[in-house]
């Protein structure tokens, strides 16, 4: 039903749907797909605390790859929408050393350089960008970490 309400975009609906639903839940990965679609539906009507909860906990309840990915993803993107760029960079820097993510370090690495944009590190999140753009090795004060092509043509 929260679904069929998310299509309808009637986020009230879904929320409750949502709300009434997720306890009853057993913790796997239809909990945690109830709780990422939570936190977009929070997402959607500007509560990012909330939603940063939620897909903290969707986190917490067994999701797959996929879907742990994209909850972290959008964890961090809320996190830096309320401001709190220093947790949404932990966040991102946590995915960029996940072997798994080989394929998405392109994206993660834009992240990164949105995040430190955003606090003001401009010459760091440039020299970010023209990193991915040429698709070299990049550098950080600790490692090296080389930035696939085949993730620029997705």
């Amino acid at each position: 039903m929260a679904e069929h309400s998310v299509k309808l975009q009637e986020w009230s609906q879904a929320e409750d749907f949502l709300t009434s639903g997720l306890g009853k839940l057993e913790k796997g990965i239809l909990k945690a797909r109830a709780y990422f679609l939570y936190g977009q539906v929070l997402e959607i009507q500007d509560r990012f605390q909330e939603a940063s909860f939620a897909y903290g906990r969707a986190k917490q309840n067994q999701p797959d790859f996929e879907l742990l990915y994209w909850s972290n993803f959008k964890q961090a993107e809320v996190l830096r929408k309320m401001g709190n760029l220093d947790r949404a960079l932990a966040i991102y820097e946590q995915m960029r050393k996940d072997d798994k993510n080989v394929e998405r370090l392109p994206e993660i690495y834009y992240e990164i350089a949105r995040t430190h944009e955003a606090k003001g590190d401009i010459e760091l999140a440039q020299q970010i960008y023209k990193n991915i753009l040429r698709s070299q090795t990049y550098t950080t004060p600790k490692k090296h970490v080389l930035i696939s092509a085949t993730g620029l043509d997705k």
